[in-house]
């Protein structure tokens, strides 16, 4: 069973090990991000500031997308909505999985958050 919806606190542990493992390849790369080196509190913070979204699967979350938004302080330069962290966990890769997140992403963009570009 699939379901893609907006995570919470309680998804909190869940989302740092989706987000770490699915990262962790980046550490070979001259690539330097934030997210890649979360702790477990700067995930949970990173929830209760910004919208994230999962897709879970069987229960378990096997890919999570999350947007920086103009109206929220230092957020982010830009004057529209647009994705920040998008992961999906090593062991659900070539799966389909982002192509979905992405799809809903993109829905939640233009139907939701009203993003006109």
């Amino acid at each position: 069973m699939k379901e893609f919806r907006q995570l919470t606190v309680d998804d909190a542990a869940e989302y740092h090990e989706v987000l770490i493992a699915g990262y962790a390849e980046n550490k070979n790369y001259p690539i330097s991000f934030d997210a890649i080196n979360f702790s477990p509190e700067e995930s949970r913070a990173w929830i209760l500031k910004y919208p994230v979204f999962g897709l879970y699967v069987d229960g378990s979350l096997v890919c999570s997308i999350s947007f920086r938004m103009p109206w929220i302080p230092k957020a982010t330069p830009d004057i529209y909505p647009h994705i920040a962290h998008f992961v999906t966990a090593p062991e659900h890769k070539g799966q389909g999985y982002a192509r979905e997140v992405l799809a809903e992403a993109e829905d939640l963009l233009r139907n939701v958050y009203k993003t006109p570009a």
